[in-house]
């Protein structure tokens, strides 16, 4: 193995570790609120549509938002957004 291959294969393996730690950090962010629901419906005086509305826009944000993630990740990879390049 060359050293630009094993470069590549520990890139390859912390991006990985870092999805799927993301990947865990979003999971309880997402499927904690069912639990607690019904203290949140009380509590703020919704209505079971606006409940439901309430529980849906995480999924539906996750969802529209995907969509843009392949062109956005393009410009990261091209340093076109670059972090530096914000302020």
């Amino acid at each position: 193995m060359t050293t630009s291959t094993t470069t590549a294969r520990a890139r390859t393996l912390w991006i990985l570790a870092g999805l799927v730690l993301v990947t865990l950090n979003l999971r309880a962010a997402i499927t904690g609120v069912p639990p607690v629901l019904s203290e949140v419906q009380d509590g703020a005086g919704l209505t079971g549509f606006e409940t439901g509305v309430l529980t849906t826009l995480p999924m539906l944000c996750l969802g529209v938002f995907s969509a843009f993630a392949p062109r956005s990740r393009a410009g990261w990879a091209s340093g076109r957004r670059s972090p530096s390049r914000w302020w």
